[in-house]
């Protein structure tokens, strides 16, 4: 029997106040979104640095919190899985955003797009919208007004002739976006053909673990990263914008002790080859004074599409499914949320790979009390 996440009116404006905390909280954008009974869309653009899975264990647990108070209940409501998937950015941007727009119309929820009120729709068709309270409330509790305009801008310079988000929604063929979500749903990286190779290339280049190219590509095509997040019961979509790396020569640089000004990521497809099967012995160190024990020495191990460490899996924290994006100097970052087992306990894992080396952290985030954080760095990798 599948679980309903949100019962009513209050549960929806519940989930929209939190949404709107986070937002201010990790500064990321939040281009469209669709509450739905049982699953929930979202399209968003992660700030720089942000660690998209420490963004929704905060918003689902908070959530949850609120869930289980009012209707009495214990137990998750989500469980964070991620599945990755590359887009390019400029062909996709506002067929996406449709069709996050028309979720709720494919599960028969409503008969046309502008009546489903739990919905960014309400927000890009407002001059249709008739005065409602409900509708009102809903505006006054998460404010999208410069990711609209942003995404209003880009229609007017691609589609001069449709100058409204109504008039765009209205020209698109049903056809484009079935493709599209069949795309979504068989694809792991979709664009144009120069798109698809690019990100191959990256990818080719850094898992063959050869020397850094004397020379970068002329060009970096713009891009945007879907992931998938599993509810208890059944899929919702959040779709992640990264930064768009600039479309500019890069010149080969001298290397340097001193960390670069800006980082700037392309998102890869996981399992990483040139990860399978590592084990990377680390020096473990507390950023900060702590109670929390952690020992000296620990490995980090990557199987397939999993990654773990050697202490935690002890400690009973469980191997977990992790994104991989590769930044504009070649770094590898890959991140990881773990839970363990029987608690509500959380670890958050992140590393950064270069010259077959690995320094990151570790966070552990207790159910009570306060979060400790270690770093590590690499001894040795086999």
């Amino acid at each position: 029997m599948n679980q309903n996440i949100f019962m009513d009116t209050m549960d929806y404006k519940a989930y929209l106040e939190l949404l709107e905390k986070y937002k201010q909280k990790y500064g990321f954008k939040l281009f469209s979104f669709a509450l739905m009974p049982n699953q929930l869309d979202l399209l968003l653009e992660l700030k720089e640095g942000s660690n998209i899975s420490m963004v929704m264990h905060d918003l689902n647990s908070s959530y949850t919190k609120y869930f289980n108070g009012v209707y009495h209940r214990k137990g998750h409501l989500f469980r964070e899985r991620f599945k990755s998937i590359v887009l390019e950015k400029e062909p996709y941007l506002l067929n996406l955003i449709q069709y996050t727009h028309i979720r709720p119309l494919t599960l028969g929820l409503v008969k046309e797009q502008g009546e489903y009120i739990f919905s960014s729709s309400i927000f890009y068709l407002s001059e249709m919208q008739t005065k409602n309270a409900v509708i009102e409330d809903i505006k006054k509790t998460i404010n999208v007004d410069s990711e609209i305009a942003e995404a209003i801008g880009f229609l007017k310079k691609k589609f001069p002739q449709k100058n409204t988000y109504a008039k765009y929604a209205a020209g698109i063929i049903s056809e484009e976006l079935k493709q599209l979500s069949q795309k979504l749903e068989n694809a792991n990286i979709i664009g144009s053909q120069e798109f698809i190779q690019s990100v191959k290339r990256q990818i080719g280049e850094k898992q063959s673990r050869i020397e850094p190219r004397e020379q970068k590509s002329a060009l970096r095509p713009q891009f945007i990263l879907y992931l998938t997040i599993i509810l208890a019961s059944s899929a919702a979509f959040i779709l992640v914008f990264t930064r768009t790396p600039p479309q500019t020569v890069i010149a080969p640089r001298e290397k340097t002790d001193s960390p670069a000004k800006t980082e700037k990521r392309i998102p890869i497809l996981t399992p990483a080859a040139g990860l399978d099967k590592t084990v990377w012995t680390v020096a473990v160190k507390p950023k900060e004074e702590t109670k929390v024990k952690y020992p000296h020495f620990d490995k980090i191990a990557f199987k397939g599409d999993k990654v773990y460490s050697e202490y935690l899996l002890a400690e009973g924290y469980l191997a977990s499914n992790y994104s991989l994006t590769i930044q504009d100097d070649g770094t590898l970052v890959w991140e990881t949320m773990q839970f363990k087992q029987g608690t509500e306990d959380r670890a958050f894992l992140r590393g950064e790979i270069n010259s077959a080396a690995m320094r990151g952290s570790i966070v552990l985030r207790p159910k009570e009390g306060r979060d400790a954080t270690f770093d590590y760095s690499t001894i040795s990798i086999r």
